[in-house]
């Protein structure tokens, strides 16, 4: 009579995530000031009890992951440590500076810069089909899909980067870029961009230069705002550019 074989097979490991912010970048930002007004450089379980936690909780330790993936805290474990980035976001210079440090930190987690490569300038899905794509094309597990979209969506949002649907991830969220910073730092300087059209009477509209054939103007207004947020002007910009290649492809006779 064989012996009974006793062993059982050991259990499949299960599958983790991919690494996402578990909480959004109000949260993050919300732990950053906790852990500012206990000095900035302080023990995990002090932060723990000013938020009404423990260093164990879950909750705790996903907002501190959070808070470490978009770069405002330094990864060090015995202490909570901020980062300069975390410091620009408290203590901005100017209202620009402070967006752009809420663009930066948003920008920083690796998941979200994937993202961001595919929706920048395009409207974003709703939370439940944008849940779907980052399990089926970013490696997101099925029971964290919907967490992951939806801290996508609301730290956008948090960074006011979604206008009418699209996430805008530049100057017209009044994030100002370095030609702008070069001019208000020197303002008797001109970017290059203008000093191609210095010579027009129209300093005041936007230029585009996009098939040296065809030079467009279009007037800095409320409008020109609202069209860059509907993706107007980009759809325009499509359609000169398939415009120049028929012209090219079937020039006139």
């Amino acid at each position: 009579m064989t012996e009974k074989d006793t062993t059982t097979p050991k259990s499949k490991e299960k599958k983790r995530s991919r690494l996402y912010p578990r909480y959004d970048l109000e949260k993050a930002v919300e732990l950053i000031k906790i852990a500012d007004q206990a000095g900035g450089s302080v023990l995990p379980e002090i932060v723990a009890v000013k938020m009404g936690k423990t260093k164990l909780n879950s909750s705790f330790s996903g907002r501190l992951s959070a808070a470490k993936q978009f770069g405002l805290v330094s990864p060090e474990i015995s202490k909570i440590t901020l980062t300069p980035l975390a410091q620009r976001l408290l203590y901005p210079k100017s209202e620009a500076d402070r967006k752009n440090a809420l663009m930066e930190a948003f920008s920083t987690p690796a998941f979200y810069k994937e993202l961001i490569d595919n929706y920048s300038a395009k409207r974003l899905p709703d939370r439940t089909t944008l849940g779907n794509i980052v399990k089926l094309e970013y490696g997101i597990e099925p029971n964290a899909r919907d967490v992951a979209a939806a801290n996508f969506i609301s730290s956008a949002n948090y960074a006011g980067l979604i206008q009418s649907g699209i996430l805008v991830m530049s100057a017209e969220n009044g994030v100002a870029s370095d030609d702008d910073k070069e001019v208000v730092e020197n303002p008797g300087r001109q970017t290059e961009y203008e000093k191609k059209v210095n010579s027009t009477d129209q300093a005041t509209n936007d230029h585009f230069y996009p098939f040296g054939g065809i030079r467009l103007y279009i007037p800095r207004n409320p409008k020109y705002d609202e069209a860059i947020a509907k993706g107007k002007l980009s759809a325009a910009y499509d359609e000169l550019k398939q415009l120049a290649k028929d012209c090219d492809d079937n020039p006139p006779t």
